[in-house]
């Protein structure tokens, strides 16, 4: 179990997703996309997802369990707190499941190239 009792030094950590994509032509193929987690400031942590790139507070808001150790689910987008399981949305910052009802600040930080215009 991480320790969750102070802020400690973060090291960037990397994890890949994989899933199962069938092609047009019914072969499997696996796919991979990696997630990481970084603390970027005392209070901020940012979150990376594929090609996506999240800013959220660094403490769950239910116990201030360290998010910067938590799990991150790249198929749904969530961040679930180490300490008492609570998960939230990183699009909405909703809290999905867990004890608490409190939804966790976050923004997505992504850029996206400007769309062409005609």
């Amino acid at each position: 179990m991480p320790d969750t009792t102070g802020p400690a030094p973060v090291e960037q950590e990397s994890v890949e997703r994989r899933s199962i994509e069938q092609s047009s032509a019914g072969q499997s193929r696996v796919a991979v996309e990696q997630s990481s987690v970084e603390q970027i400031g005392e209070n901020r942590i940012r979150i990376r997802v594929g090609d996506r790139e999240f800013e959220a507070d660094s403490l769950c808001p239910h116990r201030k369990g360290f998010l910067a150790h938590g799990y991150v689910n790249a198929a749904r987008l969530r961040i679930t707190c180490p300490l008492h399981h609570s998960s939230f949305s990183l699009e909405t910052g909703e809290a999905v499941t867990g004890p608490t009802r409190t939804p966790l600040c976050v923004r997505e930080t992504t850029e996206r190239s400007p769309e062409p215009v005609n």
